[in-house]
Formats: C-alpha cells, structure tokens, sequence
C-alpha cells in the first residue's frame, strides 16, 4: 500500500469521527489473514476499552485509485469503525473458555498457502486441509464478527487443539447445516425464497445421478468446514443412497455428486 494513504487516514480520522475519540489511540498495523495475505489495517481504541476495530485499508486505497473522493472515503472509514464499536465485547468472556466454547466455529483452509498463518493460529491437520478456529462475536443480516484463537488463545484457555477440535465440531454441528440440490439452490437466489434441506427432507426431491448438490452450514459461511463432519457425511450418503465424492469449491461450501 501507498504510505502516504495509510498515514493520511491515521491522522485526519479523527476528524470524522464523534468526540467521543477525541482521545482515542489511533495506529497503523500490519495484520496476516489467511492465504497469507499481510494487510494494513488502522486500529482504533477509546479510552478504557478492551477490545478495537482492525479496518482493512487496502479495498478503500483501491476505491481512491478508481476516483473515490477522499473525504467520502474517510467517512465510509469512520462510519465503519463506528459500527465496529456497537458490537458488544468483554474481555473477561473471551478469557473464560466455558463461555466462548459454544461459540467457536471451523474455517477450512489449504496449508500450502497459509505458512506464515499457522504458526501463529491454532490449528489441526484434516487430510489435505487445515482446520482453524474463531469465535463468532456477533451474527447478524450485515455478516458475522468474530476473533480467530491463536495458538497464545489456548495457552491462556489451557485447552488442547484436540478438546478445541471437538467443541468446534459441536458447535458447528448445534447450528446446523444444509444439503441443496444446486438448481434448487440457484432458483431459490433468483426467486428470493428458501431453497429445500434434503438434511431435513429428503423425500423433497429424489437423488439423481445427474444432479449437482452442495453441502454447507446454515449460515452458507465457512460451510467447508462440514467436511470435517463425519456423522454429517454418513447422514448425506443416507439421503443420496449412493457413495458421492465432495469437491471443496470455497470456503464457504462443498459440491457434491455420485461416485462413478
């Protein structure tokens, strides 16, 4: 990124902000994502807070370079560190692991492209892919906020990466997920109604051996992780009454179709 973007939104943020930041601690940092991206992202800390907002600067440098004006980017940056305040967080729940644990969710990845990720995050080799672990803060119509477990997490938790494993696979599993035939799937984006759980009905619609289907979570997000599900793979093969092979297509999901 530009310096001279990311040094430009430090200081006159808090411009565009309430009073409220007046005093606030404003910095710049570098934090790694999965596939090991680094990204520049401003944080943001009132006075006598715990927790900060990390926005990502790179996608509004990008919107800048496209012509965006730049007051209109430093309010989209402030209207999303505010709305990054109104998530509620107290750190004395994320130091009691009996009260996040239900909370902790799975996110698939490949360990070639992670390198750097995972030797700072928890987690636990799967065949081919690698489980991580967050846990979910908030959820709603707007998307979910939640704060991966780094590997100081369970230090702190004392908790094994395998107990980690398998309270992550129950929680997952309490929300549920969800089976598709894909042309339902896609009509039911076009059509804006809910497309049919062959988990929930399986009788709905015959399996055919032409048909494509897709496995997810409920949420649609980071439903990949039903790979690691193996009761809800049993339960698929129950329903399409045939061996099926899953081909990860994202994060978010897995395409299924019949064995040869």
């Amino acid at each position: 990124m530009n310096p001279e973007f990311t040094e430009y939104v430090k200081n006159h943020i808090r411009e565009y902000l309430p009073d409220s930041y007046a005093n606030a601690e404003i910095q710049i940092q570098q934090t790694i994502k999965s596939n090991d991206r680094i990204l520049e992202s401003l944080m943001i800390r009132r006075e006598g807070e715990d927790a900060a907002p990390m926005i990502h600067l790179d996608n509004f440098e990008q919107q800048y370079q496209n012509g965006e004006s730049m007051n209109e980017i430093m309010n989209q940056v402030a209207e999303q560190c505010m709305q990054g305040e109104e998530i509620p967080f107290d750190r004395r729940d994320f130091l009691d692991y009996d009260a996040v644990k239900e909370n902790l969710t799975i996110k698939m990845c490949d360990p070639k492209n992670n390198v750097k990720y995972l030797e700072k995050y928890a987690h636990k080799s799967c065949g081919e892919l690698t489980a991580l672990y967050s846990v979910i803060w908030e959820q709603n119509e707007f998307g979910t906020a939640s704060i991966p477990v780094s590997k100081s997490n369970l230090e702190m938790w004392g908790v094994s990466i395998e107990q980690l494993h398998q309270d992550a696979l129950l929680a997952d599993r309490n929300r549920g997920y969800g089976l598709y035939n894909m042309e339902n799937l896609v009509n039911s984006m076009v059509f804006d109604r809910e497309p049919i759980n062959l988990l929930l009905n399986a009788d709905a619609s015959g399996p055919s051996e032409k048909a494509m289907y897709v496995l997810t979570n409920t949420s649609k997000i980071n439903g990949a992780n039903a790979l690691v599900q193996e009761e809800l793979l049993a339960q698929v093969g129950d329903v399409l009454r045939e061996d099926y092979y899953v081909l990860p297509s994202s994060v978010h999901e897995g395409a299924t179709r019949f064995a040869a």
